[in-house]
């Protein structure tokens, strides 16, 4: 408001006669003049406010950090920053209070705002100091601890599991050769026994290097490949649990969908983790749909649980390595798909109401070609154009 009034003044003196007081205006005028121009080279945003937090001057700086319009002057600073609680900030006399936040638009940043008040200010300043490059680094670190330990852990895991694995194999192998020494039905009957004994020591074995391969340090190994095909060997691979539990299985899935970049073994580590995770929730039985769609950018795989859902006050930890509701579960599935999505420039959606259930969306980016959806059939097919 005052430098509006500054502004006005400035115009007015231009085309008057200048006596002492004029002078001195004149001399306001450039040291505003020279402040702004300070102020608009700086790298922290300024942004003033009035007793009713409404704007009065901001810099540069806070209209690049903040998306403020061209004529934010005299409208509330919450109106294009509703994260800042620019209320619960007022320090209770002089000083300062600092809040960090995070904000979504005009793009993703994180913040730290500090807001100073004095006496001979007839308002407010909030100094803001965009924090994003620190922040992103920090939990890039804090991450790649998270899956050097994790990998250490998987890998003593594994071998301890390994271990009784082969054995139990190698006994197995004994007793089939033993067994075909007993003709009839009840020979027949146990080697079909120790046919399936051995098949659930292979899918363990198999868990457990797609479990080690999902959590290596190394960059997915991308190559061109059809998402339908590793989508129904994930289900076929899950087909006896989902049996067991008494679980509805729906699906909807394209006969084919355009290749996408991507690695294979990983990518059907993620849909095994997520369908697990799915079973896991319905221990009375339930329902587990799964939908593939696309759309000129994506495919779009979507997992619906009618399981107990998720916690709204937890749904944000859940990306978080270790943390499971479950006490038999160790809460490396979501952490290990969301790697893994992420890894190939993909995103990873949750919709979740508790007792109704979850569905988990996961988007990868296609070739760039345009698609379109033949039919809405089971034998659907998304087709390049």
């Amino acid at each position: 408001m005052k430098a509006d009034i500054i502004d006005r003044l400035s115009e007015r003196l231009k085309h008057s006669e200048l006596g002492e007081e004029q002078s001195f205006l004149l001399h306001l005028v450039r040291e505003k003049s020279s402040l702004d121009t300070i102020f608009n080279t700086i790298r922290e945003g300024i942004v003033v406010l009035d007793e009713a937090y409404d704007i009065t001057y901001h810099n540069q700086a806070a209209q690049e950090l903040l998306g403020l319009t061209n004529d934010a002057k005299g409208q509330a600073l919450t109106k294009f920053v509703p994260e800042l609680k620019v209320n619960e900030m007022i320090p209770s006399e002089n000083g300062f209070k600092r809040q960090e936040l995070e904000i979504s638009y005009p793009e993703f940043r994180h913040l730290i705002c500090t807001i100073v008040k004095q006496d001979e200010i007839d308002g407010y300043i909030i100094v803001i100091h965009d924090n994003t490059d620190l922040h992103n680094q920090s939990q890039s670190q804090n991450e790649s601890e998270q899956l050097r330990l994790l990998t250490m852990l998987a890998a003593g895991v594994a071998h301890e599991l390994g271990n009784p694995l082969n054995s139990l194999n190698i006994h197995l192998q004994l007793l089939n050769r033993l067994m075909k020494q007993i003709e009839g039905d009840e020979g027949d009957e146990a080697r079909e026994l120790l046919g399936v004994a051995s098949g659930e020591i292979e899918r363990l074995d198999t868990i457990i290097r797609q479990f080690l391969g999902a959590l290596r340090s190394d960059k997915p190994e991308m190559k061109a490949i059809e998402l339908t095909s590793i989508l129904r060997e994930a289900l076929q691979f899950m087909t006896k649990e989902i049996e067991d539990r008494n679980i509805e299985l729906e699906i909807s899935i394209p006969e084919r969908t355009p290749p996408i970049e991507g690695d294979e073994t990983q990518l059907k580590q993620a849909f095994f983790n997520i369908m697990k995770n799915a079973i896991q929730a319905m221990p009375q039985g339930g329902k587990l749909a799964l939908l593939c769609t696309g759309d000129d950018d994506f495919i779009n795989i979507s997992f619906a649980d009618t399981g107990g859902g998720i916690d709204l006050n937890k749904i944000g930890k859940i990306f978080n390595s270790y943390k499971s509701d479950r006490h038999s579960g160790t809460g490396l599935g979501i952490f290990i798909v969301e790697k893994i999505i992420r890894e190939h420039g993909g995103r990873l959606d949750i919709s979740s109401a508790e007792e109704k259930g979850t569905i988990l969306t996961i988007s990868l980016p296609r070739l760039g070609k345009r698609i379109r959806m033949i039919s809405t059939n089971t034998n659907q097919e998304i087709s390049d154009e």
